[in-house]
């Protein structure tokens, strides 16, 4: 009798634990990771993408972090280069390498991409970083098949220190959050996929930082001279150009002229189409919001308007 009260003590022991297994499992394979700012981009870049696809001819399309989704006004562009634009900025935390990789599942021959990476990008040369790896795992499954075990096994440290039921509440509060305000999100983008409501206040933080950084070459380098090469192999123009920024403080230091200036000669030194420098896309603060490089509708407004016309005198647009 005893023994039989032992087994069966065991084997709902063992069901138990199963069972808390699954239910901690579950959320750890698909939730982990998934808060709030991976779940804006995955549905903004879908509605972007949708909107982009219903234009069949020639398009201008902007890639870059959210600098480029805060900092550029693809309508303003298409209205002044006189050709379909969109706005395809995400966000800088996906990677470089993402950023590359959504651009060329994007575009198509015969149109023209506009790549305006942050600058902290051009020294990214890792494959995935920890919120593009997320993003795989949890909405593009084909595309995490193809990532090999060992990369796979990098991350796997963060299911550990991640709570996956704290995410899975960020899942049902952002389905069931509801739109408007100042915040960002898919609710707030047009059909040029610019974001339409954009924070009301002026940045007042630091910015640059430049003059600190080695003069050297790129690490992203090769990434971006190899994505100019399948651009050119598969009949599109890739102008790469540089993100919206406030005005560096270390503007004026003898380190920030070498570094910017070695940047635009290496990446035209590996024979990439270079829009301008980096000095013309810095702007006073009072243009941005609530970063360095998220502007406010008046600088969006002027840097989409000067952007435009070096486009169009770079033979973009009719």
């Amino acid at each position: 009798m005893l023994r039989s009260v032992y087994i069966k003590f065991f084997f709902t022991a063992v069901a138990t634990a199963l069972f808390l297994f699954v239910l901690y499992f579950i959320p750890a394979c698909f939730f982990t990771g998934l808060d709030e700012s991976l779940l804006w981009v995955a549905e903004m870049k879908e509605k972007k993408q949708v909107y982009a696809d219903r234009e069949a001819g020639p398009r201008v399309l902007f890639y870059g972090g959210s600098a480029t989704l805060l900092g550029v006004s693809a309508e303003e562009n298409a209205r002044v280069l006189g050709v379909p634009a969109f706005n395809m900025g995400l966000h800088a935390r996906l990677g470089m390498n993402f950023l590359i990789q959504d651009a060329k599942k994007g575009a198509r021959k015969g149109d023209t991409i506009v790549f305006l990476p942050e600058y902290e990008l051009f020294n990214d040369d890792e494959e995935y970083s920890q919120m593009g790896f997320n993003y795989y795992r949890i909405f593009d499954l084909p595309t995490f098949r193809t990532i090999p075990l060992k990369k796979k096994a990098r991350f796997l440290k963060f299911f550990i220190f991640q709570h996956p039921f704290d995410s899975f509440v960020n899942f049902l509060r952002y389905r069931h959050a509801k739109p408007g305000g100042t915040g960002y999100g898919s609710n707030n983008i047009s059909e040029y996929g610019d974001q339409t409501i954009l924070p009301d206040k002026i940045y007042s933080g630091a910015s640059g930082g430049f003059s600190k950084m080695k003069v050297r070459e790129p690490p992203a380098l090769e990434r971006l001279a190899s994505f100019a090469r399948w651009s050119e192999a598969n009949g599109v123009r890739l102008i790469v150009s540089f993100a919206n920024m406030a005005v560096p403080d270390d503007l004026h230091e003898p380190g920030t002229k070498r570094y910017l200036e070695n940047l635009v000669s290496v990446l035209r030194g590996a024979g990439i189409e270079v829009l301008g420098a980096p000095e013309d896309f810095f702007y006073p603060h009072t243009y941005f919001t609530d970063t360095y490089y998220h502007m406010n509708p008046p600088g969006v407004q002027l840097r989409s308007r000067q952007l435009a016309e070096r486009l169009k005198k770079a033979g973009v647009g009719r």
